[in-house]
């Protein structure tokens, strides 16, 4: 006879499955670390009577095989999977950003495991030194007294070569926080270390340190081989063009190319063909992390050539100013430069361009060499913008136009961005601002039928009365009389008169220089 159940009781199978599936639940969602030890007991309990693994409520909670070998060691399975889950959770709630809850879960399991297993606590650890990094690197309020304890722990890392494999992005922020705090110390395991992470970093490290501040001063041999390391190891870690087992042959033939000669100091290297790569973002990624000055000068430095040796050589290229654009080879082999993906040059070089001006807005190296690089990929309003910022920076926001005269460069850069950008009055304008100006062509591009900008405006700008002289017989010739009457009472202001002394000339021209910029900046920026 089947049992009967009455109205309001309920089946105990049923509520111990209600109760387990809302614990399982509870963690998932959990992340006070309080609430989440008490779930892993209760929730531990019950994988422990189905027999079920940790995976079974969420699949993405897998652990590094050093992770998973160590737990395999542990003898009690109640234990195993507390800390299976522990670190699963402390791991999420890090991606989540919930890194004060993720810290304190890995501080309370080093606790209780490292009287179980030290080999494990110590492991664990190196998830704490991550999750610190992250801390340390998202707070704008750092507390100096942690940095000596912190160098120490990513020294202690870089150590132990056999942790890399599964702690590389650790390995990542731990290089990255040495390089802009602490690069004195990271520079010593350039020769000593089989990592190319860390070889990368160090070289770069020891660059930082010893390379000479200005070109005026010769580098030591020393110095030439860490930046020819450097150099090597930044191509190798570029995407290379196609894909599958012609990428990985031409990298390994990248490395061959470079194996020709042994590193300095008796360095081996790597048995592994070609750089292994970063993780999260990529190149861009990591070094876009990079805020210490002195380092972001060289990385820039080092990426613009890259893209100007494989760029066409018809092209504008960037021209070179910053920290080590001496020490770097002023070519790339032909091997080597034939399997380089433009498109992951490009994009390396513009983003981290962008990420390095968000750090350091008056970087005038910085600023022209994105410009520059706007000007070759033909975006030229997008590099006028940042010739202007270039501009009013050196003049102090358009009140001493004594750069323009010693560089002219940047004059014709905005020339030809507004020639090309079909504004031609401007470009005539521009002009102007040439020790000895070429009229022929400001003329012609007076003439041009086609300007997209407002000439009415910028003719107030016009100080050079062989200009306005022209623009005066331009306009009665094309009967335009509205204009040349305009043109006219310009040129017949009092300051611009030929006769009047140089210092009334330069105060004019300054004066119309600044009306200039200004319509420039509000245009452009």
């Amino acid at each position: 006879m089947e049992d009967v159940i009455e109205e309001g009781e309920i089946d105990a199978d049923e509520e111990q499955l209600t109760t387990d599936d809302d614990a399982e639940l509870m963690l998932l969602e959990a992340i006070e670390p309080y609430q989440i030890q008490s779930l892993v007991t209760s929730v531990a309990a019950t994988l422990l009577r189905t027999s079920k693994s940790p995976l079974s409520i969420n699949n993405r909670w897998t652990l590094p095989d050093d992770q998973t070998a160590l737990l395999s060691t542990l003898t009690s399975p109640d234990i195993k999977l507390k800390c299976h889950m522990i670190l699963a959770k402390a791991k999420e709630l890090r991606r989540a950003n919930y890194f004060s809850e993720s810290r304190t879960l890995y501080v309370a399991l080093i606790e209780d495991i490292q009287a179980l297993n030290q080999t494990l606590a110590d492991i664990i650890r190196y998830e704490l030194l991550h999750t610190d990094l992250e801390i340390f690197f998202q707070s704008s309020d750092v507390d100096e007294r942690m940095m000596p304890e912190m160098e120490k722990k990513c020294l202690t890392l870089l150590m132990d070569s056999r942790a890399l494999a599964c702690y590389r992005e650790t390995f990542e922020l731990a290089c990255v926080f040495l390089l802009n705090h602490c690069p004195g110390s990271l520079k010593e395991y350039a020769s000593a270390s089989g990592s190319d992470l860390v070889r990368f970093c160090a070289s770069l490290a020891s660059l930082v340190v010893d390379a000479p501040p200005t070109s005026s001063q010769p580098p030591t041999s020393q110095t030439r081989e860490r930046a020819k390391e450097f150099w090597e190891l930044l191509l190798l870690s570029y995407n290379h063009r196609d894909g599958g087992g012609k990428q990985q042959q031409q990298q390994q033939s990248q490395q061959q190319q470079y194996s020709n000669s042994p590193l300095p100091f008796g360095q081996q290297r790597s048995s592994t063909s070609g750089f292994s790569g970063f993780t999260g973002a990529g190149l861009e990624g990591f070094i876009g992390r990079f805020t210490r000055p002195r380092v972001i000068s060289l990385v820039a430095t080092a990426i613009a050539k890259v893209y100007n040796n494989v760029k066409d050589n018809t092209s504008p290229k960037i021209a070179l100013s910053g920290s080590g654009c001496d020490l770097f080879p002023g070519s790339i082999p032909s091997a080597v430069l034939a399997t380089l993906d433009l498109a992951s040059v490009r994009l390396v070089l513009e983003r981290t361009l962008r990420r390095y001006i968000d750090a350091v807005p008056g970087d005038l190296t910085l600023l022209r060499y994105l410009g520059d690089y706007l000007l070759a990929e033909e975006l030229y309003s997008a590099a006028m913008r940042y010739f202007v910022r270039v501009v009013m920076i050196e003049t102090k926001y358009f009140a001493d136009f004594q750069f323009l005269e010693a560089d002219e460069l940047i004059v014709h850069q905005m020339i030809v961005c507004s020639t090309k950008s079909d504004c031609h009055v401007q470009a005539a304008v521009l002009y102007q601002l040439h020790a000895s100006p070429d009229y022929g062509l400001a003329f012609k591009e007076l003439n041009q039928a086609l300007s997209v900008d407002s000439a009415d405006d910028l003719y107030d700008c016009i100080w050079d009365v062989t200009l306005l002289e022209y623009l005066i017989n331009h306009h009665h010739r094309r009967n335009d009389m509205e204009r040349k009457l305009k043109v006219t009472r310009l040129i017949s202001q009092l300051d611009l008169n030929v006769n009047n002394g140089e210092k009334i000339q330069r105060e004019a021209a300054n004066l119309r220089k600044n009306k200039l910029f200004r319509m420039l900046a509000k245009q452009y920026m």
